[in-house]
């Protein structure tokens, strides 16, 4: 039989391994048995020791964007500096705006303008337009900023792409 804890050949009728030590099953069929069942039904289990988030090395995460993103898409820097100039132009006339109540009419002419300046991006992106056209409504100058660093998605993300086999 073997050690049940270094794995070595001992005795069949030993008590405890002759080289390590480790106190054995005293019924040796007992021990025999278990062998049988484990090695009639094998099962792998995997094991992570690891503490923190587990980061995929460099060449999957290119193979990961090789597959997700098109790379040769563009990105829309204009609507990044739109998004900013935005943002400023709000924030300093935050003050202004407030005092004159019909200038809202005009912060709800940009908010329309800009969802379908983004619905537009979306599409050539490949991304969901009804999550980008409630974004950019709610928060404009965040969404013509995120937006215009975002990648082309090579697929929408609810598309099924079916290949042909057959040539």
């Amino acid at each position: 039989m073997f050690c049940k804890s270094c794995g070595k050949q001992i005795d069949d009728d030993s008590v405890f391994c002759s080289h390590c030590g480790t106190k054995q099953s005293a019924n040796v069929n007992e021990v025999s048995a278990t062998t049988e069942k484990v090695v009639a039904n094998p099962q792998t289990v995997n094991v992570n020791l690891s503490f923190g988030s587990i980061k995929p090395k460099k060449a999957q995460t290119e193979k990961i964007e090789n597959e997700k993103y098109d790379l040769t898409y563009e990105r829309e820097i204009e609507t990044v500096f739109a998004g900013i100039g935005s943002l400023v132009l709000s924030i300093g006339l935050a003050n202004f705006i407030s005092e004159n109540p019909q200038w809202l009419w005009l912060m709800l002419f940009f908010r329309i303008f800009a969802s379908a300046w983004i619905v537009k991006i979306a599409e050539r992106q490949n991304r969901d337009t009804v999550s980008w056209s409630i974004f950019t409504f709610l928060l404009p100058s965040i969404a013509l900023i995120v937006i215009g660093f975002s990648k082309k998605l090579k697929t929408k993300p609810n598309e099924v792409v079916v290949s042909n086999s057959e040539e």
